[in-house]
């Protein structure tokens, strides 16, 4: 007697229902699918629109009140788009008349370049990089049209070297923040380590919102992409691993895995670029990525990159996590005391913004309490982060 296929999981069904983009064919039927449990992955994602309409022909197999919500959602994502698309065009105008080469990142660049229709992918944020030169000349003019920075630098001067990018709030009467980039990571190993002259060489101009941005060839955004999506989320990003899948299938056999995979040995994402596909493999199996993943098992990682992608990927991004990141991956002593220095012991204006006291008498409490706080999160994390190292270690 023949046994019966397993049903397919909430997630098993997702997947299926993306790809059926590329491959029509995967779509389950309507009778097959956990409707509930797609609802609970896709419903707060920023692919909802997508998910949306790419079952409309099982509607008649779907409960009302979830085809309601991935109907909301498809409107929603509709109006939030048409809200990032204006305002981008406004930001991009500004930002260019300060002479600043600017280069469109994520949601903006890929709703446009890689779905059938632009309203079908969530934007969300602006995300723009400038040259380190030009941070100074955009944050000043961002400012001047009613932004304002979410945080204030831990260190006066050093906003460069403590992170990759800054991000501004909306004026009023605008939902769409702003991200700034000079840099494509924000693990302080790959700032020194990832040249960002590499993206820069590796874009190409495109008109979006009425403007003309450089944005990343295809190359450049399947590397940028995995890592941003190992390093940064641990593979928590159902949008972030259709883009990929979305431009590997668009750019199919032109795709120079050669300049990928030598970029990746070069800046030590090896580990990221691996687990990115063995990821997409998993989800979509059809994919034309056996060969470089094979490529990549052949290849051994630096002893940094497979340390820092053991630790960033064994457990949900957190700050204190960041910091230990950042913090084992500095070379020698002297750097690693500044950087201490910088994140234990900030600003007398950081400190307030961050604890909300106002008095001056109270900064070296805080001071105390912060480096305490910061002991006791380090002896939390530290141990449970290198546990799951270890597993990651051993599995095959």
């Amino acid at each position: 007697m023949q046994s019966q296929p397993s049903p397919l999981t909430p997630r098993e069904a997702v997947y299926r229902i993306l790809g059926s983009l590329w491959e029509p064919a995967s779509l389950p039927a309507g009778e097959d699918i956990p409707w509930e449990g797609v609802l609970q992955i896709v419903g707060p994602s920023n692919v909802v629109a997508l998910a949306h309409v790419l079952t409309e022909p099982l509607r008649d197999d779907m409960p009302q009140d979830v085809r309601n919500l991935l109907k909301q959602g498809f409107y929603q994502t509709a109006v939030s788009n048409t809200r990032s698309l204006r305002q981008l065009g406004v930001v991009g105008q500004m930002l260019a008349a300060t002479g600043a080469p600017l280069l469109l990142l994520k949601g903006a660049a890929l709703a446009d370049t890689l779905y059938p229709d632009p309203a079908l992918r969530l934007i969300g944020d602006i995300d723009v990089m400038v040259p380190p030169e030009w941070v100074g000349a955009c944050c000043e003019r961002l400012l001047a049209m009613g932004y304002t920075p979410t945080r204030v630098d831990e260190r006066p001067g050093r906003l460069l070297e403590a992170t990759n990018q800054i991000q501004f709030a909306p004026p009023r009467g605008s939902p769409v923040s702003v991200e700034l980039h000079w840099h494509l990571l924000d693990v302080p190993y790959y700032m020194r380590r990832v040249p960002v002259a590499w993206f820069w060489e590796h874009s190409e101009s495109l008109v979006i919102a009425g403007h003309t941005f450089r944005v990343l060839d295809a190359e450049a955004n399947v590397l940028y992409l995995a890592a941003h999506l190992a390093l940064h989320h641990g593979f928590r990003g159902l949008h972030s691993l259709l883009d990929l899948a979305l431009l590997i299938v668009k750019i199919g056999a032109r795709l120079d895995w050669d300049t990928v995979i030598e970029a990746a040995q070069r800046f030590d994402l090896v580990c990221a670029l691996q687990g990115t596909l063995d990821h997409l493999a998993e989800a979509w199996p059809s994919l034309p990525i056996n060969a470089p993943r094979c490529r990549l098992r052949r290849i051994t990682p630096g002893r940094q990159d497979a340390r820092l992608y053991r630790l960033l990927t064994s457990e949900s991004r957190s700050t204190t996590l960041q910091f230990y990141a950042g913090l084992i991956s500095m070379p020698g002593l002297a750097a690693r005391m500044r950087y201490i220095g910088m994140h234990v012991f900030p600003q007398p204006a950081y400190m307030r913004e961050r604890y909300g006291f106002t008095a001056s008498w109270q900064l070296p409490f805080w001071y105390l309490y912060r480096l305490g706080d910061g002991l006791r999160r380090l002896a939390r994390t530290i141990p449970s982060a290198r546990r799951a190292q270890g597993r990651k270690k051993a599995s095959p």
